[in-house]
């Protein structure tokens, strides 16, 4: 398909009378595209979409596409986005405003946006990126080196009805190693290279993900975080984690954040009983670290579910061991994780007596720890094959 490529000198702040949407609500057919050109020693220059929930900052537009509220935007089909960067050598550092955050798509409380047959590549941050919005549909989305495919903001309002189908993410942005040279945020392609975020990750609840694959230079496939009535189906990749509830603050004051329920969490979070992890299910999904190129997929859990969680259940799943199995467990439950797993399979194992199978424990600096569940009948109604 040959699409009417649009170069950006700054992120595109969509609204109903945008040059690119047609009469019907649609954004289709474009190759969107930043000018490096301009962008100048303090970055390049960026518009407010509105402010954080609950926080007088401003939310500033890093989008090549920037929505907020009411935008007129129904369907983004068939459009490229693209980052300017063919080599992370040429990748500037110019804070405050810098290009390290420029994103594909953002939303910003907005709601009934299909994004379908879209492509992105070369973004230094995520390919799309949602803050408290809703009835979001996603379709036939391919992402490749971009630092995330899908990131669903930790702050304010739970994303809610977020339907994903088919969507593939392969290798991560290749961004240099700045401020932290820990190995373990290596890519094992190239360990001067950065590799250290999931494919999908945030909070959301009333959503369903289907159809997911990852390879390369991805931690793991998916990290929810106080996710509720989520289904995740027919999915593949390295590593799963799951968490009940935040555990840290975003401010390092201990004054700005509570700590109950594991772990420090932002002013105004929620901690009322329901917003930790509940009814989540994951059906016939695959979990290997071989697909991982991220060398902190080599030293952890195939699952890690940590924090206050209920009726989470595995179901008809592939569970590969890890890459040690002597130092970490294919399954590890911290602090309050209450799982249901039935009917899977368990790789790399002679039998479901192995000890280094499932790990359960505590998080010894949190406070308000919780001893984690499995159901009791998990060796029996499970599969085991070494």
């Amino acid at each position: 398909m040959t699409r009417q490529t649009i170069t950006l000198t700054e992120p595109h702040v969509v609204t109903p009378d945008s040059p690119y949407l047609n009469s019907s609500g649609e954004i289709a057919g474009y190759r969107f595209e930043l000018d490096p050109a301009a962008i100048g020693p303090r970055g390049f220059p960026t518009g407010t979409l509105g402010r954080y929930f609950g926080h007088s900052n401003p939310y500033t537009a890093f989008g090549l596409l920037s929505v907020a509220g009411p935008s007129g935007l129904r369907r983004i089909v068939d459009c490229e986005f693209v980052g300017p960067w063919s080599n992370p050598t040429e990748f500037p550092v110019a804070p405050p405003g810098g290009p390290d955050m420029l994103r594909g798509i953002q939303l910003l409380d907005t709601s009934g946006i299909a994004i379908e047959g879209c492509q992105f590549r070369g973004l230094p941050w995520q390919a799309i990126q949602m803050h408290g919005s809703r009835e979001i549909q996603m379709e036939d989305v391919w992402v490749k080196n971009c630092s995330q495919a899908l990131h669903m903001e930790w702050w304010g309002p739970r994303c809610r009805h977020i339907e994903v189908n088919r969507l593939h993410a392969q290798d991560s942005w290749n961004k240099q190693l700045r401020p932290y040279p820990e190995p373990r945020w290596q890519s094992i392609y190239d360990p001067s290279y950065e590799s250290r975020f999931n494919v999908v990750s945030g909070y959301c609840a009333d959503s369903t993900f289907s159809r997911m694959s990852a390879g390369g230079e991805f931690k793991s496939l998916m990290k929810l975080v106080g996710a509720n009535r989520v289904r995740v189906e027919h999915c593949d990749h390295g590593h799963l984690m799951n968490q009940g509830t935040l555990y840290w603050n975003h401010t390092d004051d201990p004054a700005l954040g509570n700590g109950r329920l594991g772990g420090y969490n932002p002013v105004g979070f929620d901690e009322s009983p329901g917003w930790h992890c509940d009814d989540l299910e994951y059906f016939d999904c695959t979990f290997r670290p071989s697909s991982s190129a991220a060398a902190d997929s080599l030293i952890g859990p195939t699952l890690q579910i940590s924090y206050p969680q209920t009726n989470v259940r595995f179901r008809k799943c592939t569970i590969h061991r890890p890459f040690d199995p002597e130092r970490w467990a294919a399954i590890a439950l911290n602090d309050g994780a209450s799982i249901d797993i039935r009917d899977s399979l368990v790789l790399g194992y002679q039998g479901p007596d192995d000890p280094r199978i499932l790990y359960t424990g505590t998080y010894a600096p949190a406070p308000g720890s919780i001893a984690p569940r499995i159901n009791e009948d998990w060796q029996r109604v499970n599969r085991f094959l070494g």
